[in-house]
């Protein structure tokens, strides 16, 4: 795997490979002592993606800036010949960022499956011309009456096929350095993400399951004995810096899932919190939190500065 280029995940379990319990349980901690995780929860209700995309993208152009400075053959040859400048050195480096957000609709699609297709432009229109049958944003149980908005459809750098996000949908975004952490790769990485969520699922009374191969966190309904969907991870790499990251269906209109096929898993439903549970005791920034400390405690615990933000507060 080259550092120079970005790589893009779509993981199957089968590849990332299952870990003992022990392993499961494993802690990576950060390297770098004290160090801060800034959470920003974007407060929009509801968030305009490009514009949160071009915030995860600064993000991430800090950490690439900062190692055009300071290569990575450099820092370990100070590291043996003045370990003080190296400290120095990298107490300038970026902190590692979560965005949290709810999006107004819009279907992405990775830009290596949209390479495979023949006319991107006549593939996405029935995407950016849905209208939903409830014709409200959200669950109509919610009791709001919000009109729909056509959704967006953008090519992006991910893994996997079509996704949706929306109102509704927590979508977090983890910017962190790979190489910060004690023994962490992209495998034990997205196992973490993984992992938590589905902890965060069981502990709202889901059945949680596996299903194939398929990452992500998979619900079993009692009612039917049928799986659904409820969460997707997508991870973009570069230099081992994390982009993209998780979504976890919460109370959105299912109608912008269910209608077509999404991340390429056929006749695959999904489902939300709501749907299975009916009510919902936190909002969803509470939920990003909750989530966001789980991940956390994963990779050392790091001391978490929360910021609230409207989107256009975002300094790029």
């Amino acid at each position: 795997m080259s550092l120079k280029s970005p790589c893009i995940f779509s993981l199957r379990r089968q590849s990332i490979s299952l870990y003992s319990t022990k392993q499961q349980a494993a802690i990576f901690p950060c390297k770098i002592e004290n160090q801060e995780l800034i959470h920003y929860h974007i407060k929009n209700k509801y968030a305009d993606y490009t514009k949160i995309s071009n915030f995860q993208t600064s993000l991430l152009n800090q950490y690439l800036n900062w190692y055009k400075k300071y290569p990575i053959f450099k820092l370990n040859e100070l590291k043996v010949t003045n370990v003080e400048e190296f400290k120095s050195i990298m107490k300038t480096k970026p902190k590692p960022s979560i965005i949290s957000v709810e999006f107004n609709p819009i279907f992405t699609a990775g830009k290596k499956f949209m390479k495979t297709i023949q006319n991107p432009d006549e593939y996405s229109k029935p995407y950016r011309e849905f209208v939903p049958p409830s014709k409200t944003m959200v669950d109509k149980n919610l009791g709001e009456t919000l009109d729909c908005k056509l959704p967006e459809f953008q090519f992006i750098n991910r893994g996997g096929k079509i996704t949706y996000h929306g109102p509704g949908q927590l979508v977090i975004y983890f910017i962190i350095d790979l190489k910060d952490f004690s023994n962490l790769d992209i495998r034990k990485y997205i196992q973490i993400l993984e992992r938590n969520i589905k902890e965060y699922v069981k502990s709202e009374g889901l059945d949680v399951v596996n299903y194939q191969d398929e990452v992500g966190v998979f619900v079993k309904r009692k009612s039917n004995n049928c799986t659904y969907k409820i969460s997707s991870i997508g991870i973009n790499l570069q230099k081992l810096v994390t982009t993209h990251g998780i979504s976890i269906n919460i109370q959105n209109n299912l109608d912008y899932l269910n209608t077509f096929e999404m991340c390429g898993l056929e006749n695959l439903q999904q489902t939300s919190l709501i749907n299975e549970k009916k009510t919902i005791n936190d909002d969803i920034s509470t939920i990003a939190k909750k989530i966001v400390t789980k991940i956390n405690h994963d990779l050392g615990d790091m001391n978490i500065i929360y910021k609230s933000i409207n989107e256009d507060e975002i300094n790029l």
